[in-house]
């Protein structure tokens, strides 16, 4: 129970994710924990390679945990099978060469953006994007064994979390930012997206300028 005392839309506990890549494990989500109450609305903002969409497909049942709990609205679903977790999408109005995907996810409507690049599609829907391989067997079976990329370090980058126009960047090269200090403030969807720094550190360089527009991922502060 929240403080309130309603019973939180969304609750995560402990999460943990680890990725193995040949000898190495990479562990994107080390305990995370999350409270999102009915008609609250979040933004996860973090650079790329953080684990925002790992936690994200975690929180909508498309991904199981290594660890922790997840509740949706008071239910624990942690331990929910894969047909316990099937999602029914129908109403599909989209072919090939078209921008835009139509569908109806478990009743409701949705509109998603695709794109084609060389060996499939990217999908975006809002501030989530997801990359599509269509791949006949034999060469899906090829991929399945090519080693994975690690995540770039993105550490000492501030990026932006969705397509959006830079409102304010109120910081200047050489400055020193304190953890938790904004450092930029992208509108997107109508609303404000308020960029904190993550860790103390020196502005090297902006990216961006107020009034400028910019795509997911583009840099708008990188620090020394």
């Amino acid at each position: 129970m929240s403080e309130t005392g309603t019973v939180p839309a969304l609750a995560l506990r402990g999460i943990r994710r680890t990725f193995h890549q040949g000898r190495a494990d990479l562990e994107i989500l080390k305990g995370i924990d999350l409270t999102v109450r009915p008609g609250e609305v979040v933004a996860l903002v973090g650079p790329s390679g953080a684990g925002k969409s790992t936690l994200l497909h975690i929180a909508g049942l498309l991904e199981s945990p290594d660890a922790g709990t997840i509740e949706v609205g008071g239910q624990d679903c942690s331990a929910m099978g894969d047909e316990e977790r099937t999602l029914i999408l129908s109403e599909i109005d989209w072919s090939p060469g078209l921008a835009q995907f139509r569908a109806c996810l478990d009743g409701t409507r949705f509109t998603a953006e695709v794109s084609r690049v060389p060996d499939g599609f990217t999908i975006r829907h809002r501030a989530m994007r997801a990359r599509v391989r269509v791949l006949s067997p034999r060469h899906a079976e090829l991929y399945a064994r090519l080693p994975e990329k690690v995540a770039p370090d993105t550490s000492r980058l501030i990026q932006s979390p969705m397509p959006g126009l830079v409102v304010a960047v109120p910081v200047t090269v050489g400055q020193e930012v304190k953890e938790g200090e904004t450092v930029a403030i992208i509108e997107a969807m109508k609303m404000q997206n308020i960029l904190k720094a993550e860790r103390d550190g020196v502005v090297k360089a902006i990216g961006a300028q107020a009034g400028d527009p910019v795509a997911a991922d583009d840099v708008l502060v990188e620090f020394e």
